[in-house]
């Protein structure tokens, strides 16, 4: 087939290049030979998967005296176009990332306008500390990109870097279920009301888990795993197994991160009684008293990294829950 103009030549030459991966296309023109930096961008723009898949392009313009064949070398990536997603809003991002990170894979490959640089850099940063990651087991993450000249898009790549490998990944996930069954269990014979559980939860915490690490097992401190199976974890790992804890009671509770004395630190923010307040369970372990840093509605001693947008309220404090048999 001969075609007349150049996005329709581009068309099916992405095409034959997306479906097939062939080293060598041949494509039939009317008119004479397009830039090749013009076509290959009409390329893109049919396919943009195809931004991350190319490593190498050449075109070579033949005169039949009628039309020009234009004759295509293309030397492709490993990365095949299926396992990349064309990503036009930042939602998008945390769906991907959550997606291939719960399964282990060891790459997120995207591609999207530009001008989403900057804000999609922040949002893998600021996801990559989330717990939405943080209990998959991620060491680190390192961003690659790979842009066209003349293209309005380009592909970025995020590669992890696990502390264990899938069959442990998956052993792991079995074990903080059944450690958050038993809590659980436990937990619900306090009283059927939230705000009696989830005191019972700090409680349980308090008895059974200490601040620290485990030699043999690197890095499982800052994981809910190493609280939850090994029963010692650091700040973030004990402030990831409460909220696995809360959430599997249905109590509302969010991770908190913030600096206290220049350093990192991380609690939680729990729903009860009508108002949210805060509760510091690293700090209760290390004084081994639940009441400890219980119902925070200030935060003298620390500041919040992250914007919180809801009033402070603690209605069940101390003497509420002494009065009323949490103990």
């Amino acid at each position: 087939m001969v075609y007349k103009t150049e996005t329709e030549a581009a068309t099916f030459v992405s095409n034959v290049m997306a479906t097939g991966r062939e080293s060598s296309i041949s494509v039939m023109m009317v008119n004479s030979p397009p830039n090749l930096e013009s076509f290959t961008n009409h390329i893109f723009s049919a396919h943009p998967e195809l931004i991350a898949c190319i490593e190498n392009l050449s075109m070579q313009a033949i005169n039949l005296g009628a039309w020009y064949e234009l004759i295509f070398n293309i030397a492709y990536t490993e990365i095949m176009p299926s396992s990349i997603s064309v990503v036009n809003h930042l939602d998008s991002i945390q769906e991907l990332m959550v997606r291939d990170v719960k399964l282990h894979r060891r790459y997120t490959h995207i591609v999207f306008p530009n001008v989403l640089e900057d804000e999609i850099r922040q949002a893998i940063e600021r996801l990559t500390e989330s717990p939405l990651l943080l209990n998959c087991f991620i060491q680190g993450t390192t961003v690659s990109v790979r842009r066209r000249t003349g293209c309005d898009q380009m592909a970025l790549q995020i590669k992890y870097t696990y502390s264990c490998n899938y069959k442990d990944f998956q052993l792991r996930t079995l074990q903080m279920r059944q450690a958050i069954d038993e809590i659980v269990q436990l937990t619900k014979s306090s009283g059927i009301e939230d705000w009696k559980k989830a005191f019972s939860v700090v409680k349980y915490c308090v008895q059974h888990w200490n601040y620290g690490a485990i030699d043999e097992f690197a890095g499982i401190e800052f994981s809910a795993y190493g609280a939850l199976v090994h029963h010692t974890a650091v700040c973030m790992g004990i402030t990831l197994a409460v909220c696995a804890i809360f959430s599997e009671l249905g109590i509302p509770c969010r991770y908190i991160r913030g600096v206290r004395d220049g350093v990192g630190h991380a609690w939680n923010m729990v729903f009860l009684r009508g108002g949210w307040f805060y509760i510091d369970v690293t700090d209760a372990i290390g004084r081994r008293n639940p009441f400890y840093h219980w119902g925070m509605t200030s935060l003298n001693d620390r500041t919040v990294s992250d914007q919180i947008s809801v009033s402070l309220e603690c209605n069940c404090p101390e003497p509420f829950l002494r009065t009323n048999g949490a103990i």
